[in-house]
Order: structure tokens, then sequence, then C-alpha cells
């Protein structure tokens, strides 16, 4: 029997923390979907009021949109 091959998505949402430079996935803070939503549906301006944090200088800030 032949297997039929999927396709998997995978991505990042990359970012720098403009405080120490520390590069930092937003996927993992993604827990009610704020970023992912958005990313989706085509409504990535949508992300912009959503805050990241940075666990390496422990701090928050806001990001500038996403860049595809």
């Amino acid at each position: 029997m032949n297997k039929i091959p999927m396709l998997r998505i995978s991505y990042e949402l990359m970012t720098n923390c403009p405080s120490c430079d520390e590069d930092i996935n937003v996927l993992e803070q993604d827990f009610d979907g704020c970023f992912t939503d958005p990313i989706f549906t085509n409504d990535w301006d949508n992300t912009k009021d959503h805050e990241v944090y940075c666990k390496e200088c422990d701090g928050y800030f806001k990001h500038g949109g996403v860049e595809y």
C-alpha cells in the first residue's frame, strides 16, 4: 500500500528585544491566539496591540508589526 505524504505547516514569528537584542519566537507566548489568529486570517495589523515578553531581561515591549 502506498502512503500519501501529507504537508505540514511549520512557522516561527520572530522578533528581537529592543533592550537586550534577545531573539524571541512570540509563538511561544501565543496562549490565546493573539498572534496566530491574525496571521492566518490575513489581519496582520491586529497583532500590533499585543506586548511581547523577553525572559532574558524580564521586560515587555510592543512590536512594530509583521513583515513578510
